[in-house]
């Protein structure tokens, strides 16, 4: 994975941009040496996401305190058409991409939630086996030979059980995203009214003689 050179503005006799280039592997140990290697925690990452594989760089450089950036390929490919910039290797389109965060006020977001992630990736699975379903069922309208039918209709057989399990899946998962914040308020509530209750009993009692002339 070739991630975008790190680039940085300094004020020497004016405004001037430094860049330099690096190439890391796309693991645990590659994420961690390129924290070190842009040096500054609040620096701001420009880069293109490629399916589910950019999820653990994001998720790394987020808890080290990075701004992100995600450009969409479409944004990616408009900006290097207007810069007259079309040919496309990994050093270049990281090069692209710095540029593009150099010049461009770009939006840094929040990187998603591991939930969210997750209910992606089921989401598309589905997608694939609704899909799948309907050429099943296409195709078992002009299927004469018996065997063919019989590994078809096992072939719905089972897309349904696959689709109804993902469903299943996904059900749980939003069902656990929202418990788990109504749970945290009311652990929260609970403790509150425990310290206001500990507050009243430790006010000091007014006897009856005090005040009187």
């Amino acid at each position: 994975m070739n991630l975008a050179p790190k680039c940085r503005r300094l004020r020497r006799r004016g405004l001037r941009t430094i860049c330099a280039s690096r190439r890391f592997a796309n693991d645990s140990v590659g994420h961690g040496a390129f924290v070190n290697w842009a040096g500054q925690p609040d620096i701001r990452i420009v880069y293109e996401p490629t399916g589910p594989y950019h999820r653990a760089f994001e998720r790394r450089l987020a808890a080290s305190g990075c701004a992100l950036v995600k450009v969409s390929p479409r944004q990616a490919r408009r900006f290097a058409e207007a810069t007259g910039r079309l040919a496309k290797t990994d050093r270049l389109d990281a090069a692209m991409l710095a540029r593009m965060g150099a010049l461009l006020d770009l939006e840094a977001r929040p990187v998603h939630s591991p939930t969210l992630n997750d209910l992606k990736d089921l989401h598309m699975a589905r997608e694939a086996l609704v899909k799948s379903r309907t050429a099943a069922k296409n195709r078992a309208k002009t299927l004469t030979l018996p065997i063919l039918k019989r590994h078809n209709a096992e072939q719905l057989r089972q897309i349904e059980r696959q689709m109804a399990a993902i469903e299943k899946e996904i059900m749980a998962l939003i069902q656990a995203a929202t418990i788990r914040p109504a749970a945290s308020h009311r652990r929260q509530t609970i403790k509150g009214r425990h310290n206001r209750h500990h507050a009243k009993t430790r006010r000091p009692r007014q006897r009856p003689d005090q005040g009187r002339p």
